[in-house]
């Protein structure tokens, strides 16, 4: 993941609100958010894509707290094969979200 200190993660925004900069990206998830939650459905996927230190990490971590719902965090990385990302897909709730975290490193066979 992003972090690197532990403090990094007292310190990053918790929820949307909190978020500085990426005024295109804040808005696009409040919104989806919002209508998920009108609607009283999970939110679609999303995929973050972007060169480090946007700020990908800070909101996926967030988009689960406006949710109130879980958060899985899996490093694609480490997942290898498809029974690598069983755990996690049997532990996750309805509405829970699921963040991968690098999934340009996700083989294509997962």
């Amino acid at each position: 993941m992003e972090d690197s200190q532990p403090e990094d993660r007292v310190l990053r925004p918790q929820r949307l609100e909190e978020m500085i900069g990426q005024q295109d990206v804040h808005e696009r998830l409040g919104i989806a958010i919002d209508a998920a939650r009108k609607r009283s459905e999970p939110l679609g996927h999303i995929l973050l894509d972007g060169p480090p230190g946007l700020g990908k990490t800070t909101f996926a971590t967030c988009i689960p707290r406006e949710l109130g719902t879980s958060l899985q965090i899996a490093s694609g990385a480490a997942l290898g094969a498809p029974k690598d990302l069983l755990p996690y897909l049997t532990n996750v709730g309805e509405s829970s979200v699921l963040f991968i975290d690098e999934i340009h490193r996700l083989p294509i066979a997962v």
